[in-house]
């Protein structure tokens, strides 16, 4: 079976230090104070039960050569949950953040399904806590999953009840043919593959004409936004850094509901505006202008039924690190977003992204190595980091007789961005994840006091207004 061309071309985007994997993970805590946490043959058999009840992480990735051809999904014959369940000696918070990088940047064995559970026991220190937790962490190459996805996944390991899932995605086929085979029936499809190609730049033409009437009518507004270099942006090297910032997710709630006319989302992108203005100001460097962020914005539901697990698309915000009022600045940075994700999500910007998946592998390949090459030459960016956000919610997070009570998070870095930045919040609890490239962006460890200092400047800048409008906040 063959995997849907959108979450292929995550195999072309993989250069020599990005891995296109990303790690959340879980923090447990017995439900019991007292009681003993989940040991390892609880552990497990509780994941052992519930991976076989999804027959899609069965599947592993066979590649064409030379990106001939879309790659195939088989099942594995030698599928073992020991080969993907990994128990990591960790003692405290430091040590599993020295763990996760790591994990990010070891790529994961192609002959077997592209996915790791990664678990580490009595990990003290973790989410500010002392008292000692489990932590899982789920490990996906981007390719078979994106944040929702995962999201749905881990939901399914982590049910108290074991249920079987139905998927029509999972590989049939058990027999993988050789690589000669599958060299010689790529060649015979490449003029239907040069084909469809050329139908989709016709699609992209007429998406740019739509795109055109959609801007003139004024559904939507695009801020054109001078690309300039920012000392975060540079040619990606070998090593990475991770930390995080905890925050009490029903205050970050109150502060939005002391604004009013923002999100959740827009509060997770005004902390980090700020938080790189002040890192940058304190090592006095002046921007010629504000920084801006790549955002991921799904499009499940507003577009035609899809086979590709990746379904979402990346939009540009401005983050106004020039506007020094805090508040003044997050509400800007809510009509930005407002306005980036319309346009995104319109007929035709989708007409254009559907597009993607006529792009042959091997053409879709050599255009990005050239863009990288020039961006390395100079890189200059109208958005020079990344901030994604995929909730978690509250319900039943459950492993034995533990409940998860936060999560974490780690990506690949990308493109020319040397800091990224994710937001995990599940129950009660919200985590600013950091990833950084040290040779771009050297102290991770003040950037989250930074960020922990925005977040405070922000939340007592929100109490004067919510006194002012009649929000209260605890």
């Amino acid at each position: 079976m063959e995997m849907d061309p959108r979450d292929a071309l995550f195999f072309d985007l993989e250069r020599e230090h990005v891995t296109q994997s990303f790690v959340t993970g879980y923090v447990f805590f017995p439900d019991e104070p007292g009681d003993p946490a989940p040991g390892r043959d609880v552990i497990v058999q509780w994941l052992s039960e519930r991976v076989d009840g999804l027959p899609t992480l069965r599947n592993r990735v066979v590649r064409v050569p030379f990106g001939l051809a879309v790659p195939r999904l088989y099942p594995d014959g030698e599928f073992d949950i020991d080969r993907h369940l990994v128990f990591h000696d960790v003692a405290d918070w430091d040590g599993l953040r020295a763990v996760v990088p790591e994990l990010i940047a070891r790529r994961m064995d192609p002959a077997h399904p592209l996915w790791r559970i990664h678990v580490a026991q009595d990990v003290c220190g973790v989410l500010g806590r002392a008292d000692p937790a489990t932590v899982v962490m789920i490990q996906f190459h981007h390719a078979i999953a994106d944040g929702q996805e995962s999201v749905r996944i881990a939901r399914h390991l982590f049910s108290s009840v074991v249920t079987p899932e139905i998927n029509i995605r999972s590989a049939l086929v058990a027999s993988v043919p050789s690589r000669i085979s599958l060299t010689f029936r790529a060649l015979i499809r490449v003029p239907w593959v040069l084909m469809r190609f050329l139908v989709g730049l016709r699609m992209v033409g007429a998406g740019k004409r739509v795109v055109r009437e959609e801007r003139a009518r004024g559904d939507y507004e695009i801020a054109v936004r001078e690309p300039f270099a920012a000392p975060l942006n540079g040619a990606l090297g070998p090593h990475r850094r991770f930390d995080c910032v905890v925050l009490p997710f029903a205050q970050v709630k109150e502060v939005r509901a002391a604004l009013g006319d923002v999100t959740i989302n827009d509060v997770f992108l005004g902390i980090v505006s700020l938080g790189l203005s002040r890192y940058f100001g304190e090592r006095h460097v002046r921007l010629p202008g504000s920084l801006g962020a790549t955002v991921p914005v799904s499009i499940r539901g507003i577009t035609p039924a899809q086979t590709s697990v990746n379904q979402f698309v990346a939009c540009g915000v401005d983050l106004h690190t020039d506007v020094s009022d805090p508040i003044d600045r997050l509400r800007r940075i809510h009509d930005s977003a407002r306005d980036s994700i319309t346009a995104v999500k319109s007929p035709g910007h989708m007409m254009i992204f559907g597009a993607l998946a006529s792009v042959p592998g091997f053409i879709f390949r050599r255009s990005v190595a050239l863009i990288e090459r020039r961006r390395h030459r100079r890189p200059v960016t109208s958005f020079h980091t990344s901030v994604s956000s995929v909730p978690r919610g509250e319900g039943d997070w459950s492993l034995g007789n533990a409940t998860a009570v936060g999560s974490f998070g780690m990506i690949s870095l990308e493109g020319i961005a040397g800091v990224g930045h994710t937001i995990d919040t599940l129950g009660e609890t919200a985590t600013i994840n950091i990833t950084v490239d040290p040779d771009l962006f050297a102290d991770i460890g003040r950037y989250r006091d930074l960020l922990a200092g925005a977040w405070n400047e922000i939340r007592s800048a929100a109490a004067v207004v919510g006194a002012e409008t009649g929000v209260r906040q605890r």
